[in-house]
């Protein structure tokens, strides 16, 4: 038979601390969920991550409950696998809550029989559709289980299957996270019609020959400054089956407002010229009902990042009716303080790039790619705290990016 279904991932609500973000944020889940209404879709997958974390705010909570009555009112089922940030270190998690109370089924069961997983399939009973899947763990550690997965029990299954999972796979890794251990592909069961993927926030869709048709739909809405930046609105897809079961993807893009970026660059100015800049360009921008974005880069030639003054700026731009206005200013340096003579014009890889082959050659005979190595080490360490994260997990985050470029995994205790 013929039929729908939405795949939704990586809600992350409750990911931001600023009231209008969070706002925007369960806004986009909503639209959603209005967006499957709509359509009529005959069931809901969310492939992990549907709050940031395992005791999200009660009224997130409240808010997420309210939509699965939504769906449940008008007889579309959700299944659902936990994602690493609803999972708590101790393995606890409010869906557990929320599945006891009927409003959605984790498709996560099974036993371990002779140190092998076996994984039971939900079968959704207007379709016929077989679900099954393994959580996401922090740190990866959910490779474990597959690694102890009994496959030929689910490859030899009849009927339209689905496999849910919330990691990266290796084999399509993207280059903005070439350094994160991510699945290998050969690890995941083959047979399956589709292949509901989550945790990666970009787009993919993939008939990948033995397996089938393995998609990531992208987060729902962007989850700190870098994917508002880039991704500019969340995503979702809408699943079409014909009756040979051949699954059709439908990406539905989904942005509550628009988001506007500016970038500023900073080379040869003063910190009060630059200020002004900004100041001047504020109040002839149209940023009426936007998500302000401005990106501060490049070098100064007098004074100090702090020196340059955003406030009035953010008056301006508030009050010609921009929703929120957030800036980032970790590729803004001052020549006062460098400690090495080098030339400063162009973009900061550029002045990365030249110091490093200014002075390489100085490190020890054992590092076979010195040049490799130090690009290695300012790309693991390019990243900014992400909107809702703790000191603690950005530490540790920090911490995994130094061990994975050092080789150290096993050498060092990361928990340490």
């Amino acid at each position: 038979m013929c039929f729908t279904f939405a795949h939704i991932a990586d809600v992350h609500l409750d990911c931001f601390r600023e009231p209008e973000l969070k706002n925007l944020s369960t806004s986009a889940f909503i639209l959603a969920i209005d967006k499957c209404i709509e359509k009529k879709v005959d069931f809901v997958l969310i492939a992990g991550d549907l709050f940031n974390t395992s005791m999200p705010d009660v009224s997130i909570l409240q808010e997420a409950v309210k939509q699965f009555n939504r769906l449940r009112k008008n007889n579309i089922p959700v299944y659902l696998i936990a994602g690493s940030h609803d999972m708590s270190n101790s393995q606890k998690t409010f869906l557990d809550v929320l599945a006891e109370a009927e409003l959605f089924t984790n498709v996560v069961k099974g036993e371990s029989l002779d140190d092998k997983l076996k994984l039971k399939f939900t079968t959704d009973k207007k379709t016929g559709a077989k679900i099954t899947g393994i959580l996401g763990k922090k740190g990866a550690l959910d490779i474990e289980y597959y690694r102890a997965l009994n496959r030929e029990s689910l490859e030899n299954e009849g009927g339209y299957k689905i496999f849910m999972f919330h990691c990266g796979i290796e084999e399509y890794k993207p280059e903005f996270l070439k350094h994160t251990s991510f699945l290998p592909l050969s690890l995941l069961p083959k047979n399956m019609n589709y292949y509901a993927g989550g945790h990666i926030h970009v787009v993919f869709v993939r008939d990948e020959p033995g397996y089938g048709k393995i998609v990531f739909p992208g987060p729902t809405y962007p989850c700190n400054f870098k994917e508002l930046e880039t991704l500019k609105m969340g995503s979702f897809c809408i699943v079409s089956v014909d009756d040979f079961g051949v699954s059709r993807t439908e990406k539905q893009d989904i942005a509550p407002v628009e988001i506007f970026t500016k970038k500023f660059n900073a080379n040869g100015k003063t910190a009060h010229i630059l200020e002004d800049e900004i100041l001047l360009w504020s109040k002839t921008a149209d940023v009426k009902n936007k998500v302000v974005l401005l990106r501060i880069l490049g070098t100064l030639k007098e004074g100090a990042p702090t020196d340059v003054s955003f406030t009035d700026a953010y008056s301006v731009l508030i009050n010609n009716g921009a929703v929120i206005v957030k800036r980032n200013t970790a590729k803004l340096i001052s020549r006062e303080f460098e400690e090495i003579k080098v030339d400063v014009s162009g973009e900061l890889k550029e002045v990365e790039a030249r110091i490093i082959k200014e002075h390489i050659g100085k490190a020890p005979e054992s590092i076979a790619d010195e040049e490799g190595l130090v690009f290695s080490i300012l790309d693991a360490l390019d990243s900014d705290k992400e909107e809702g994260e703790t000191n603690s997990v950005f530490e540790a985050r920090m911490k995994k990016a130094a061990v994975d470029v050092f080789g150290l995994k096993g050498i060092i205790d990361e928990d340490s």
